[in-house]
């Protein structure tokens, strides 16, 4: 009975994104209530897009190391040393420069793999890359964040590490259970479905996230668009240095790189920010979510297009 419900949203998943932020803004009461689903909405997220991937050609990508590896060292340190540098030529306050170098300093989006596979891109690069950099990300982020950056950031590297690694490897064994037990034909008839089950989880997220943004909307709207710009030309740079830089990869893998650098996960470093960091952090990756909701809508035309050319 929710079969169809479910495939109608993953149809239309790119504007039902869009709508669903919106409604977390307009809704605060949901948003509070949902706010403590956050972390069951990244863990379904993640759940729901290793069974859509085809692990075939996941691990294919065994035979490009190099490509794998170039990638996840431009994602998680040249980045945020390239960002850090373009930083002293803007005049940001201490806060939101913090929080544009930390965001640089990220790995991907939990559910950037299954969106950039709806969008027609690599979604088994998307995993790829989403997998190896949150696994490496404890070990970087304080590297890069705190050594080389001089940035306060509390972070338990090797407690971080296992949780990422158990909720990781958490998903995939309940992944391959179920691939196995549903088969891949029937998956593949219902992709759709799964597809849908990513979109709850995304709505669940939107909506939890942006639980006290409308307050801070009404008192001050013009620092909080100028937020909003700033988030959106910041995810921008990243999609297209990313695209450009990897050119040489192939038309369909350097889109894939380009969003996946684009939308990186700034709900695990809320997880890690100290209690007294800059209100300002937490309210640029709380603003930050509009691209990341937003680009589906925008570039999944674009991207349809150029990978017919």
């Amino acid at each position: 009975m929710l079969l169809r419900p479910l495939a109608f949203l993953g149809r239309h998943a790119t504007t039902v994104m869009a709508l669903c932020l919106v409604i977390g803004i307009v809704a605060q009461p949901l948003a509070a209530l949902l706010k403590p689903m956050l972390t069951p909405a990244v863990a379904g997220l993640l759940l729901f897009t290793m069974i859509r991937v085809e692990w075939s050609a996941v691990l294919g990508y065994r035979r490009r190391p190099i490509l794998v590896v170039s990638l996840l060292v431009w994602m998680l340190v040249l980045s945020p040393l390239l960002v850090a540098g373009l930083l002293t030529l803007l005049p940001l306050g201490p806060g939101l420069a913090t929080a544009l170098i930390l965001m640089a300093a990220s790995c991907s989006l939990s559910s950037t793999p299954a969106l950039a596979a709806m969008m027609g891109l690599d979604g088994a690069l998307g995993l790829v890359l989403m997998v190896g950099g949150t696994l490496l990300l404890p070990f970087t982020l304080p590297l890069v964040a705190v050594s080389l950056l001089d940035l306060d950031v509390a972070v338990d590297a090797f407690g971080l590490w296992l949780r990422l690694a158990g909720l990781i490897g958490g998903g995939a064994l309940a992944a391959v259970v179920i691939r196995r037990l549903v088969g891949r034909d029937r998956l593949a008839e219902h992709g759709q479905v799964v597809d849908g089950l990513i979109v709850v989880a995304l709505i669940v997220f939107a909506i939890a996230i942006v639980d006290g943004l409308t307050p801070r909307l009404a008192a001050q709207p013009l620092f909080i668009l100028g937020l909003a710009v700033l988030s959106f030309g910041a995810s921008f740079l990243h999609l297209a240095a990313g695209t450009f830089v990897f050119a040489w990869a192939g038309r369909q893998r350097a889109l894939t790189t380009g969003y996946v650098l684009g939308n990186r996960n700034l709900g695990v470093l809320l997880a890690v920010l100290p209690a007294g960091a800059d209100p300002d952090i937490f309210l640029y990756f709380v603003v930050a979510q509009l691209p990341i909701y937003l680009w589906p809508a925008i570039l999944a035309p674009v991207y349809r297009r150029l990978l017919r050319k």
